[in-house]
């Protein structure tokens, strides 16, 4: 599997929950939870549901939710953050769906088949061959940054985590990473600005940032994404 697509994808699905929820009264919450499902093969598949508390998806609108460019967030995105998820699990040959609740709130469930993790072959050192490369992590928000980067360990890169552009770029004068993870909306110093600096500073790390964000179909953010490179 392709850690960084997968990764786009549960930042994704979490941000659509954060919109949600604040578009609804009372204090949001959002549940992640996991399990495995018995498919009547050797290997079962294991799911992944994100669960909110929000208005849910209306009836009308549930058909539609993985269609291109299909959104009810009018001046909020061009409607193609579901269908990219659809996209990156069936490249897994995995799947993505929506239930309907009973209540309030929305659930989103996600399904992919569990492989057999095979070891690195002719490597005697992590460090050494490039098998753990360095990873750094910035978001605005703390338990973003967190989760991105208990995943990003958990399948075995080195990774450090930082809070906005400006504690990043004092933190890379110090330190030698091999790729960014950033969020691109950021306040005091957007991903865009973030980009510039590093470009300046280390023009071959520039070509190595992954910008990660819920308004990634934004006409704003899809041109400099595009005109960037990232």
């Amino acid at each position: 599997a392709d850690p960084l697509r997968l990764q786009q994808v549960f930042v994704n699905l979490m941000n659509n929950a954060r919109q949600a929820i604040e578009a609804s009264p009372g204090k949001g919450k959002l549940v992640i939870g996991t399990q495995l499902v018995d498919t009547g093969d050797s290997t079962p598949n294991i799911q992944v549901r994100f669960s909110d508390n929000g208005p849910g998806i209306p009836s009308h609108v549930m058909p539609h939710i993985f269609e291109p460019f299909y959104t009810t967030k009018t001046g909020n995105g061009m409607g193609l953050g579901l269908p990219i998820c659809q996209q990156i699990l069936e490249k897994h040959d995995g799947r993505i769906w929506a239930e309907e609740n009973s209540s309030s709130g929305a659930t989103l469930v996600l399904e992919l088949p569990v492989v057999e993790l095979r070891p690195a072959e002719d490597c005697e050192s992590a460090d050494s061959c490039g098998c753990h490369p360095h990873i750094l992590v910035v978001d605005d928000e703390p338990e973003v940054a967190h989760y991105v980067g208990e995943f990003l360990e958990q399948e075995g890169f080195k990774v450090t985590t930082t809070t906005g552009a400006r504690k990043a770029l004092t933190l890379l004068e110090r330190t030698k990473v091999d790729l960014i993870i950033s969020d691109l909306s950021m306040p005091q110093m957007g991903g865009k600005q973030f980009w510039q600096r590093v470009r300046e500073s280390k023009p071959d790390l520039a070509r190595r940032i992954i910008f990660s964000t819920g308004d990634s179909s934004g006409k704003r953010s899809l041109a400099f994404l595009r005109s960037s490179g990232c």
